[in-house]
């Protein structure tokens, strides 16, 4: 399963289930229009892949295509904050990300399935703090 297919999964139960949800592009597209060429700015790098509005809280949702790869990121933050490096800055972002919506109350998730997220999301009723 890519992860991809973990993202299409994730917005489709949210759907069924009645919440809002966006699948956000970050970074910089090349455009061509009118014989022109431009760049055009998409969501800051780090912004979660989804955006979501769950029981009335904002929620970012970082998704990674199972649980192998979400342990890796988390590694990687690890080592970003202990010595920054361009390899480990992409997950560092994200992980900052997710950490500024917790800030502002919202909810910040990295999951790998739809199983995740909703272990996560009753977790997060009971304990407010985001940890790995």
């Amino acid at each position: 399963m890519t992860e991809k297919d973990v993202e299409k999964s994730i917005i489709q139960w949210l759907q069924v289930n009645g919440f809002y949800c966006v699948k956000v592009q970050s970074g910089k597209l090349l455009a061509s229009y009118g014989g022109k060429q431009r760049m055009i700015n998409l969501a800051p790098q780090g912004t979660p892949d989804i955006l979501a509005c769950i029981n009335g809280k904002f929620c970012g949702i970082e998704v990674k295509k199972d649980a192998k790869t979400k342990h890796d990121w988390w590694r990687d933050v690890d080592a970003y904050a202990r010595k920054p490096s361009k390899a480990k800055e992409r997950a560092y972002m994200q992980h900052e990300a997710l950490e500024r919506i917790d800030r502002g109350g919202g909810e910040g998730f990295l999951v790998c399935s739809v199983d995740d997220l909703e272990k996560q999301l009753t977790k997060s009723e009971h304990d407010k703090t985001y940890t790995p």
